[in-house]
């Protein structure tokens, strides 16, 4: 189950402090100040957001480019060009996608994938071996 809205959302205490309230394909909402954090109850901020809303945090841009791994970068999400049958890093592909926002459906619709991979098969992969990372000169065109 992945994040598909995130919102900011002032801190009571502090003019200049934000919290990032979650909320997941499910409805279930997360926030990352510390009463969420060690209590798991809903605070303030999640309470603010059901409410009256917050300052929407829109998903990062998708990027296809020739680099080693998936990272964020000005705002955008830079993606790595995955080699035909390389699903290790299509796995890695598709769970960053899900950290940064991205539902499963879009995930699919955007990579073209087959109805196969679900957040519980992506996450399996990941557990197993970790996200890949290709070689620094795998990219360089002769």
């Amino acid at each position: 189950m992945g994040i598909i809205k995130k919102w900011k959302v002032k801190s009571y205490t502090s003019d200049d402090k934000y919290y990032t309230v979650s909320m997941d394909s499910e409805g279930n909402y997360s926030c990352s100040c510390p009463c969420w954090i060690y209590k798991r109850k809903d605070c303030k901020h999640i309470d603010e957001v059901k409410l009256k809303g917050g300052i929407e945090v829109p998903k990062a841009e998708y990027v296809l480019a020739k680099v080693n791994e998936p990272k964020l970068k000005d705002g955008a999400m830079i993606i790595p060009l995955v080699a035909i049958g390389d699903w290790h890093m299509e796995a890695t592909i598709d769970y960053f996608m899900l950290k940064n926002g991205w539902s499963m459906a879009d995930i699919i619709k955007i990579r073209h994938l087959s109805g196969d991979f679900s957040v519980r098969s992506i996450k399996e992969i990941i557990d197993k071996l970790g996200p890949k990372k290709y070689p620094k000169d795998w990219c360089k065109c002769s």
